[in-house]
């Protein structure tokens, strides 16, 4: 197992930073590339009666301060489930973030918790794709493609995570970046996420999640 405070890797040609935040910047393209952020999800289990407190929106905010500040960053790509629901004060909430930064583009693959009209990403200047952005060598979706037609594919959705033993028993399950051959799975950048657990292919290769530092399990 090597540890690292980020991983980097090589992916048809292109470099890219694999960060404990959930991210990967791809310095080549000045892109912050991230997955399941399901902002308003504390808003939406709120109205319906549970009692979520807002911490963590403001965790997230923070992190994405801090990526915003320490690399070279002037476009996110979103791949799926930014917005949790329907429209909520949080959703504005982030567009009011987003105009108070230097970003020339917030690109959005549309997930399928991404409900919110049209007009809404028009409006709050995201630009939006229905089912994936090519920008050469990968392909942005949100869901893992069951065929792979062109490229190599970024996607989100499952929210993986794997089962880390220890002596005694004892375990721990932690998010994590999957490099496939042909396909990479992102880990949900939301702090008010789930976890899948997924069993990785041999030739795969998997950036496990601690608190501040990545891991390559070997």
């Amino acid at each position: 197992m090597v540890e690292n405070r980020f991983g980097k890797i090589n992916l048809e040609g292109e470099d890219l930073v694999v960060l404990p935040e959930k991210a990967l910047y791809w310095e080549g393209k000045k892109s912050l590339i991230i997955a399941d952020t399901h902002i308003g999800k504390a808003d939406h289990f709120r109205k319906a009666g549970l009692p979520i407190p807002d911490q963590a929106s403001t965790v997230d905010y923070c992190t994405l301060d801090t990526l915003l500040e320490t690399y070279d960053v002037d476009r996110i790509i979103i791949v799926g489930d930014m917005f949790h629901s329907n429209f909520n004060n949080a959703c504005s909430d982030f567009i009011t973030w987003k105009n108070t930064k230097s970003l020339r583009e917030v690109v959005l693959v549309k997930g399928n918790h991404d409900i919110l009209g049209e007009k809404f990403y028009r409006d709050g200047g995201i630009v939006v794709y229905n089912e994936e952005y090519i920008e050469s060598p990968y392909t942005f979706t949100h869901k893992p493609p069951a065929v792979i037609n062109h490229g190599y594919y970024i996607s989100g959705h499952i929210h993986p995570a794997v089962r880390m033993g220890g002596k005694g028993r004892q375990s721990l399950t932690l998010s994590c970046f999957i490099f496939g051959l042909k396909q990479a799975l992102l880990p949900a950048f939301g702090s008010l996420t789930g976890k899948c657990i997924v069993l990785p292919e041999k030739s795969d290769k998997v950036f496990v999640i601690g608190s501040d530092k990545v891991f390559e399990v070997k």
